[in-house]
Formats: C-alpha cells, structure tokens, sequence
C-alpha cells in the first residue's frame, strides 16, 4: 500500500483552490441580496465593467502606438527592435516613464521629429484616456 502512495503525485491544492473559489462566488451570491451589503456590490459590478472597457481601449492603443513605433523605429532604436519590446516600450511611455534621449542615434532629422510628435501624441491620447477613465467612474457609479 505504501508504495502505491509514494508513486501517486496528485496534488489537491488546485482540488482546495477550485473548492474555496466555489465557496467565495456562493457568499458573493447570498450576500448581493443583503440590504447593507447588497449595494456595494452593485457599484463594484459596475467598476469592474467600467474597468474592462478601459482595459480594452487601453489595449488597443497599444498596439496601434506599438506597430506604429515598431514599423517607424525597428532599425534605429533597440527599445522598439521587436514587436513586444515596442509593446512594453508603448506602456511605459504610457505611465510616463520617458526617456527624453531616446531619438539621440537617429540620423534623419525628419525622423527625430516624427519620433517627438509620436511620443507627445502618445502622452496626450493615453492621459485623455486616463482622466475619461476616472470621469467615467465618478459618473457612472455615483
């Protein structure tokens, strides 16, 4: 017998796991109907939605900006070499984490400043995009 249990690798963490996430959705169940409590989940139903619009805006921005750097920038600029390396590049640049030196090794000017209106176009579409997010919030919810 004892040789059996050493040869079997099941593992019930993901068995306990699924378990106590059927039990945490049944107490979200049961609690939306009590009259304290009931509300709050109205409004965080209503976050969660507003939260999934913007993360699908804010995902297809980057790709757009991403491809666009990426096309433009793949020979010039190692921080938009690849498609994911421009992605990641698209969202720091997103959340303000600017390198104001990066179009320095550009020879062609013409380059330089399309690169300098990508980024400020960038900056201004994405902190649009966040203050809409937070309007739409406040608006919406309340």
């Amino acid at each position: 017998m004892s040789i059996f249990l050493n040869k079997m690798n099941m593992r019930y963490d993901y068995l306990f796991t699924g378990g106590i996430w059927c039990l945490v959705f049944r107490i979200t169940i049961i609690l939306q109907f009590n009259e304290k409590i009931g509300p709050l989940f109205k409004i965080v139903g209503k976050l969660l939605m507003e939260f999934l619009n913007f993360s699908f805006v804010y995902f297809i921005f980057i790709v757009m900006f991403g491809i666009l750097g990426n096309i433009n920038f793949m020979n010039d600029l190692d921080v938009f070499e690849g498609t994911l390396q421009s992605f990641i590049t698209v969202v720091n640049y997103s959340l303000g984490n600017l390198n104001s030196k990066v179009f320095d090794p550009i020879k062609s000017e013409g380059l330089v400043m399309f690169g300098e209106i990508y980024i400020m176009a960038l900056q201004l579409i994405f902190n649009v995009l966040l203050i809409n997010f937070m309007i739409a919030i406040l608006s919406n919810i309340y």
